[in-house]
């Protein structure tokens, strides 16, 4: 995950954004006001992007408002803080990204590098969305 620092062009109408492929999607939280709660909200959004199952793929470029930037800067949060906080709150559960009788997704045992029946340690691993 790359993380831009202020200086982006201000004209830029999203408040942040994931651009995952060929796509853009906008984050919206009008009431996050703190470092913490702000970057918790983009992991849970990061989270759902491209599919709520689907993690370790494709590329993510997420851009920061400079007011969201202030936000943390407020706060005394790194790069490295929010970074680690988005991939606290984005990450889950091997066993919840497998494929089960509520979704035809899910991402198959070995994609972890799971060969043969997974022990319960290794489905309660916690993957990150974007490593």
């Amino acid at each position: 995950m790359q993380i831009r620092e202020p200086g982006c062009a201000r004209s830029c109408a999203y408040r942040a954004c994931f651009r995952t492929g060929r796509r853009r999607a906008q984050v919206t939280d009008q009431t996050s006001r703190s470092g913490r709660l702000l970057a918790g909200s983009l992991g849970a959004a990061l989270a759902a992007c491209g599919h709520p199952k689907f993690y370790r793929y494709g590329e993510v470029l997420l851009v920061i408002s400079p007011e969201h930037a202030d936000a943390f800067k407020h706060d005394g949060f790194s790069k490295a803080q929010v970074r680690s906080r988005i991939q606290e709150v984005s990450a889950k559960r091997i066993r919840d990204l497998l494929p089960d009788n509520e979704t035809g997704e899910g991402m198959p045992l070995a994609s972890f590098g799971i060969t043969g029946r997974a022990t319960e340690a290794q489905l309660n691993q916690r993957i990150e969305k974007v490593p």
